[in-house]
């Protein structure tokens, strides 16, 4: 795995003399925040999941074959994957300068705006089939559940564990399918 320096990317926004900072997002990851913030508790876009790989909030990293850049917007539009600092750097400029071009803009798909690399498809947020599995491999893979919360689960489904642990692998398997052909040869 190589990994993004967020850091960096902030770095790169700033010296275009766009605001950047890196963040927690609340739930422990590390996020970079472009733009200023609005009245409705919005930036301009965002950049991640990334995590801090020092103590604190200190040395923050993504994962570069999953860190994604998108506009502030809950997902209502598509965002891009991007491999390196540079190019998330890039892709956070082209929404900043398309958002200050006026309201009329900064609502269609980021990759008519972003020159998107051949292994950099757009993520399709709007899928089904793709963020389900997503949601539950990504689940499986950062939540252990105590025996109390899958009895529950169990009871809740009306289905035995081992069978909820066959839903889980497939839906990793899927998922990772996904990945691999989403970034083409990436």
């Amino acid at each position: 795995m190589d990994e993004v320096n967020l850091e960096e990317v902030v770095g790169i926004v700033r010296a275009a003399g766009v605001t950047a900072v890196v963040g927690e997002s609340g739930d422990g990851s590390a996020t970079v925040y472009v733009g200023e913030l609005r009245g409705d508790g919005r930036v301009t876009a965002l950049a991640g999941p990334g995590w801090f790989a020092g103590p604190g909030l200190l040395n923050p990293r993504a994962d570069s074959l999953d860190f994604v850049v998108r506009r502030d917007d809950d997902g209502v539009t598509r965002g891009v994957y991007c491999h390196d600092a540079r190019s998330a750097a890039e892709a956070l400029l082209a929404i900043a300068r398309e958002c200050e071009a006026g309201p009329a803009h900064g609502t269609g798909d980021i990759s008519e705006i972003v020159d998107v690399e051949e292994d950099s498809a757009v993520i399709p947020w709007d899928v089904d089939a793709i963020q389900f599995p997503r949601l539950l491999a990504e689940l499986h893979a950062s939540v252990e559940l105590t025996d109390e919360q899958w009895m529950a689960l169990c009871h809740s489904t009306g289905l035995p564990r081992l069978e909820i642990e066959g839903l889980f692998e497939r839906a990793d398997r899927t998922w990772q399918a996904i990945r691999a052909g989403t970034r083409g040869q990436g």
